[in-house]
């Protein structure tokens, strides 16, 4: 077989079957990503997020107009139908 490109790697993948990345957006200053999560669930889950081809500096939680807040650290617990929004630094 002929040898073609590399494929592209994910920039980040979610561990957790429930939950799913609904949008996945630079921030307006243009220094992080905003991803925001949804636990699809009945119940209360946990994932982890894994990075592909871009590697955060910090990951925080964030309000919805992308400010952070609270430093997001190790695997993340959602309560059923549970919206999620995460600013990952990337500067």
């Amino acid at each position: 077989p002929a040898a073609g490109p590399e494929p592209a790697r994910p920039l980040v993948e979610v561990s957790s079957g429930p939950i799913m990345i609904t949008s996945l957006t630079p921030s307006a200053d243009g220094s992080a990503l905003l991803l925001r999560l949804y636990n699809t669930g009945e119940s209360e889950a946990h994932a982890s997020l894994k990075w592909g081809a871009v590697t955060p500096k910090a990951v925080f939680v964030s309000d919805l107009s992308g400010l952070p807040g609270s430093r997001a650290s190790g695997a993340l617990q959602m309560s059923p139908y549970e919206v999620l929004t995460l600013r990952a630094e990337l500067k």
